[in-house]
């Protein structure tokens, strides 16, 4: 079912984030991973604070050294470059669907859990949730809009992920 992992990426620590959850992802589903990076021609200097990839060398050094990490974890992996994007995420919608890519893998952030994320969770229905469901479903429900779904193997948080109206995920 899921046979492409496409993992967009702009040179920065937050994109590489990705990374290691999309190999995780490419091992369990036996899928190979492309790793991506648009030139955008009006490219800001930054982006989260870093410096920005902006001459096509320097992308395609960067590419190929990442390319390098997910092969050493046994994962097939190609690279592609976009040399003359007129906007990055358009970019990527076109290159990710053009490849046939199944999953999208983009940064991760992580979530505190602190009080609010467990009060939250103690509210939550269905009961049937365990502990550790009712953190998880509270820290994606924390993410709001910025969340794409809920990816899950366990039966008890997918039902309580769309009783909560998530979209959820489960990689067969």
């Amino acid at each position: 079912m899921f046979r492409r992992v496409f993992v967009p990426l702009d040179g920065s620590r937050l994109a590489e984030s990705a990374l290691p959850a999309a190999v995780e992802l490419a091992r369990h589903l036996g899928a190979r991973v492309t790793v991506f990076h648009a030139l955008e021609r009006s490219a800001p200097a930054t982006v989260h604070g870093e410096r920005h990839l902006t001459a096509e060398g320097e992308a395609r050094a960067y590419l190929a050294e990442v390319a390098s990490w997910v092969a050493q974890r046994g994962i097939t992996v190609e690279t592609q470059l976009e040399t003359e994007a007129l906007d990055a995420a358009a970019s990527i919608a076109s290159k990710a669907g053009g490849e046939g890519a199944d999953l999208v893998v983009t940064a991760l952030d992580l979530i505190a859990v602190d009080d609010a994320i467990l009060e939250d969770a103690a509210r939550l229905e269905p009961t049937a949730l365990r502990t550790l469901d009712a953190i998880h479903l509270a820290s994606a429900l924390a993410l709001g809009e910025a969340l794409g779904a809920v990816v899950t193997y366990d039966t008890r948080l997918e039902t309580g992920a769309r009783a909560a109206g998530l979209a959820t995920v489960t990689p067969r």
